[in-house]
């Protein structure tokens, strides 16, 4: 309801807050971008505390990180049997969200591993439909 993929977490790595703006659809060169973070992305990012946290969003940034997600084109998880090796059960999909989802997906998982389940549709290898996000200028 703010125009921007975001959020925002207390209590982040012994700070006190931590807000995210997710710049999708960026095609990221490591080797060749620099890892800086520009004032583009400061404003959108105290944009998105005034709109969800205003008592923030104008509080000192203490620290400032760049972190690359991986996604699939639909923005689900891969979580399927490799179509070679059966005993090959293939996990991956957004770096952050599946970590944060850990537990539930390593329960799918195993169930998956050992025979209990299927593959669910929406987490198979097959294609998957291109879905459209939120439309970004390459940050400054």
């Amino acid at each position: 309801d703010h125009g921007y993929p975001a959020y925002g977490i207390p209590a982040a790595g012994g700070y006190g807050f931590k807000a995210v703006i997710n710049w999708r659809g960026l095609n990221v060169n490591l080797d060749r971008d620099d890892r800086l973070i520009g004032q583009t992305s400061i404003a959108r990012t105290r944009r998105y505390l005034a709109h969800r946290f205003p008592e923030l969003a104008q509080a000192p940034i203490v620290g400032q990180e760049i972190g690359q997600i991986s996604n699939t084109t639909d923005t689900q998880f891969l979580i399927d049997r490799h179509p070679r090796h059966e005993r090959v059960v293939l996990c991956a999909g957004d770096s952050g969200h599946l970590f944060k989802h850990g537990p539930v997906v390593g329960d799918y998982v195993a169930a998956l591993a050992v025979g209990e389940i299927e593959t669910e549709p929406r987490f198979s290898l097959g294609h998957r439909p291109v879905v459209a996000l939120a439309s970004a200028d390459r940050p400054q």
